[in-house]
């Protein structure tokens, strides 16, 4: 991180001061006691008038929560500014490091500041963390389509890019205008899932959705900010679910909508739903398949779902029920559903590179686990991770969830096996929103009949889905089919520039770009 001659400007003494500062303050590598490796981290929080240092909180770990943790404990180092705003922290040796400004409790998602510490020699620049001013008020309106929610308190769940803002009391209730107050939350944007009802003084009202409601922008400043949801008239629907073979069902299991995270090791199970609710795109809901195998899920958005199948007491995924359309005011009877013979295999482990390594470009960015996400950072021109351990190259399908981080070029380059032969799919390149298929009888994204233009939501998680059969690849964004090619005929192949991704890896172009919730399986019945 920079800093601008600006920010050594000031007057008398402080100012004097602060020059000083910045020539002596540095992330450098010191020793504690043992002669075990301790990292010194000092910088400066900047904040805009009427903000006071003493109300925030500085903390850096190799992992940052929504919220401010109970207990700082084991990697982390936590701090209050001093009234200048300059802040030291100290933590031990570790590959990445995260240093992020907390205000009421929350983190300011903006003021993240991740630090390479794995390659740190001597000095480094002091971090200098600029925040906004958070929003003195929000208050997120509830209401149908005939107006408030009047007489109905909801529960409802706020999430930040790092997690749920509202986990220590497990959600926030509304009052019974289906209001939900908050005080001074910082600047960003949030996903809300409307969880439930506490209580309904209208009898013979239906049943609200569990709707999500995804990138919620909160501007900074004061007075307070309205931000008017409608929720959606809920449908549901009913299946019954058995094993591959024979007429056993498949008691016990978990039918759920489609989501991108899990739950952390030891998180209590009641927990669980609001951790898959921050993953998942429209709507989250869950059920346990009876002991006859039948299964209902209520209070879903219309539209086009897919459901996730777990195994019982597993918290990812084994196999999916693709494009369940759900209709208002209706049940949707999928009648008789099996469980997959082969389930997914899942390409991330949410903490680690294994089975990846970092592809062989030229002047990359940098790659790291952030928030259980692969980040790969912006490049010049390409960063990326390439897969090297075995998998099928056709009659198989991908499933993923990818995000533009920061920039304005494809933030998922993403290079497969058509058999022998490599093929890439682009999201978002040429300026941001050419998507397709590099390359056909060679003509890139740009120029072949899989071209078309999709504007992307900047820090925003999309689904994405690749299915490759002998004569066929076909792609599916938020569950609507974008491509659909038959090679017959047809040469397939890959730019130049994306042979370190081969056979199988995800690259962006001069952009950040992020990917979780990577999966493969082999299409049923096939070798």
């Amino acid at each position: 991180m920079h800093i601008h001659p600006d920010d050594l400007k000031g007057g008398g003494t402080q100012g004097t001061w602060f020059a000083l500062f910045v020539l002596l303050a540095t992330v450098s590598v010191g020793a504690q006691e043992g002669g075990q490796p301790l990292n010194v981290i000092q910088g400066r929080l900047v904040l805009e008038a009427g903000e006071r240092p003493d109300d925030w909180r500085i903390l850096a770990a190799p992992r940052l929560l929504a919220e401010w943790p109970r207990q700082v404990t084991g990697l982390m180092s936590a701090t209050t500014p001093t009234a200048y705003g300059t802040f030291t922290l100290q933590c031990e040796r570790t590959d990445w490091v995260y240093v992020g400004a907390y205000v009421n409790g929350r983190l300011d998602v903006e003021s993240v500041v991740p630090i390479p510490l794995k390659s740190l020699q001597g000095p480094r620049e002091p971090v200098l963390i600029k925040p906004k001013p958070p929003r003195e008020k929000v208050e997120f309106v509830l209401q149908r389509e005939g107006g408030a929610l009047q007489g109905r308190r909801v529960k409802v769940h706020l999430y930040n890019l790092h997690g749920e803002v509202t986990a220590s009391t497990r959600g926030r209730w509304s009052d019974e205008a289906g209001i939900v107050r908050f005080e001074r939350l910082p600047a960003t944007y949030y996903d809300l899932w409307l969880e439930g009802e506490a209580s309904t003084t209208q009898s013979g009202q239906e049943r609200l959705p569990a709707v999500l409601f995804r990138n919620l922008e909160v501007t900074p400043g004061p007075g307070t900010q309205r931000i008017t949801l409608n929720v959606p008239p809920s449908g549901s629907l009913r299946g019954r679910l058995f094993f591959p073979q024979g007429e056993t069902q498949a008691s016990g299991y978990v039918v759920a909508v489609q989501t991108g995270t899990v739950p952390e090791e030891g998180r209590p199970v009641e927990q669980w739903p609001a951790a898959y609710a921050r993953g998942a795109q429209k709507c989250y809901a869950q059920t346990e398949v009876g002991p006859d195998g039948t299964f209902t899920l209520q209070g879903l958005t219309p539209g086009r779902l897919a459901l996730d199948i777990r195994r019982p007491g597993e918290r990812e995924a084994w196999g999916t029920i693709w494009e369940v359309e759900v209709k208002a005011g209706q049940v949707t009877n999928l009648g008789l559903v099996r469980v997959a013979r082969e389930g997914w295999r899942y390409m991330f482990d949410r903490q680690t590179l294994a089975g990846w390594q970092e592809s062989d470009f030229y002047d990359p960015g940098a790659v790291r686990i952030e928030n259980d996400s692969i980040v790969m950072e912006q490049g010049n021109d390409m960063t990326g991770i390439t897969w090297t351990q075995d998998l099928p190259r056709v009659d198989y399908e991908v499933t993923l969830q990818a995000m533009r981080v920061a920039g304005s070029d494809f933030f998922c380059g993403l290079t497969f096996p058509v058999k022998q032969d490599p093929c890439t799919l682009i999201l978002g390149g040429w300026g941001g929103s050419v998507v397709g298929l590099s390359c056909l009888d060679g003509y890139d994204a740009s120029e072949n009949e899989t071209s078309q233009w999709i504007e992307f939501d900047p820090r925003r998680w999309y689904r994405v889905r690749l299915r490759v059969t002998q004569g066929r690849i076909e792609v599916w964004l938020e569950q609507k089919r974008i491509i659909n090619v038959d090679l017959a005929g047809k040469e397939v192949s890959i730019r130049i520039e994306c042979e370190p991704s081969r056979p199988f890896g995800i690259a962006t172009w001069r952009t950040t770009g992020a990917v979780r919730d990577l999966r493969i399986r082999r299409l049923e019945g096939k070798p």
